[in-house]
């Protein structure tokens, strides 16, 4: 009995990751405004009673989604990191974890294209709760590079505006994992040329900004 009700629960998570693939699919291939239930199923290869099993309506099916896709992220990223010396200055610290920090980033991008695709694209149609979701992951990702930048920065009695400098880090960021994206891979390294460049040149900038 056990082990049949083990197998059963498998199969029952295994439909709804499959129902998950299947949503994510279709708003990267349709955008949200293209998304029904009825379009869900028939790319999942289930049936309309089967997927309302799973989930009551369209905007479970986004929550849900959006849960495991920023999970899923906040795990890629927590496994990739700059490896730096501990003896090397913090100005270099800085300036390495922000160069090596966007092929990171781009690498990361690359190795699960549907998922960033659905976390890098734009809203439209998608319910309140589901752009909350989104908002709060980006801002979660922003509160850290504002962390890391401010401690910095600390390390050389700089002040900085660390909030600042975060969020035009993440928005070349996303503008360049948009553009990696948008042709298979194909510019990843024009792409990160140019951002490794344009995040030296703000990081170093912001640790010769004298106190005022």
């Amino acid at each position: 009995m056990i082990t049949d009700r083990a197998a059963q629960e498998e199969t029952v998570s295994a439909r709804r990751e499959r129902i998950l693939d299947a949503a994510r699919g279709v708003i990267v291939r349709e955008g949200y405004v293209g998304v029904s239930m009825h379009a869900i199923a028939r790319a999942a290869g289930v049936t309309r009673p089967a997927l309302y099993a799973e989930f009551g309506d369209r905007d479970e099916v986004f929550a849900a989604l959006l849960d495991r896709e920023k999970a899923r992220v906040v795990a890629m990223a927590a496994t990739a990191a700059p490896i730096l010396s501990p003896d090397t200055d913090p100005a270099d610290i800085a300036v390495g974890m922000a160069m090596d920090g966007v092929d990171i980033y781009l690498d990361l991008v690359l190795s699960a294209p549907e998922t960033w695709q659905l976390v890098l694209m734009s809203g439209d149609g998608l319910p309140a709760a589901a752009r909350d979701r989104i908002e709060h992951g980006r801002a979660e990702i922003r509160q850290q590079i504002e962390a890391a930048i401010a401690a910095v920065a600390a390390l050389r009695a700089r002040e900085i505006d660390a909030e600042l400098l975060s969020y035009a880090v993440i928005s070349a960021s996303e503008t360049g994992a948009r553009l990696a994206l948008a042709d298979g891979g194909a510019q990843r390294d024009a792409v990160s040329r140019t951002l490794r460049w344009m995040v030296r040149r703000m990081t170093e900038a912001a640790l010769a900004m004298e106190a005022e």
